[in-house]
């Protein structure tokens, strides 16, 4: 399971936000929240309510009602650009209207641009890696609830040791 590095996010933020705002905030989004591709292009401005977001979930998960985050550094704060994205859109209109195919295209595009590895271009790496930044600093409950995993099962991944990890400590564990 592949995620970006925080350094990788920002950099796919910043490539993003400068093509297009739009694409810089659906790619945001997608991240805050750990949404799935399909659930974020669907989103409209009903799923946009008194500064949160509320979505069904796919695939059995639990429903998002997540308060829309406000940051200290503009790239990271969703809050008022999704609200006026939502202010802004017809009812019933795709907040970020175009089918799943398109929307990893533009992530890969945008990916690339940054200098990210190929392997990392895809849309499934943003709901990887909030959950990989969370669980380093978050109890396990935190992380699920996020996600929305109805299951322990499926956030535990996220706490599996990366093998670059181990390369970088191996030496001096073995104490050799």
């Amino acid at each position: 399971m592949e995620a970006l590095s925080k350094d990788e996010f920002l950099a796919l933020l910043a490539t993003a936000k400068a093509a297009r705002d739009r694409d810089w905030l659906m790619i945001l989004t997608h991240f805050w929240h750990a949404g799935r591709n399909s659930e974020i292009i669907h989103l409209t401005r009903d799923n946009i309510q008194d500064g949160f977001i509320i979505f069904d979930r796919l695939k059995g998960s639990e429903t998002c009602r997540q308060e829309l985050v406000e940051h200290e550094n503009p790239l990271l704060s969703e809050c008022l650009p999704l609200i006026e994205l939502a202010l802004n859109t017809p009812p019933g209109v795709p907040l970020f209207k175009m089918c799943r195919q398109h929307y990893w295209r533009i992530v890969r595009k945008h990916a690339l641009a940054a200098g990210i590895p190929r392997h990392k271009a895809k849309t499934t790496v943003l709901k990887h890696t909030i959950c990989s930044l969370m669980i380093e600093n978050a109890p396990v409950n935190k992380v699920q609830r996020r996600a929305g995993h109805v299951s322990g099962a499926s956030t535990l991944r996220y706490m599996k040791a990366k093998e670059s990890d181990v390369d970088r400590i191996v030496v001096d564990a073995v104490g050799l």
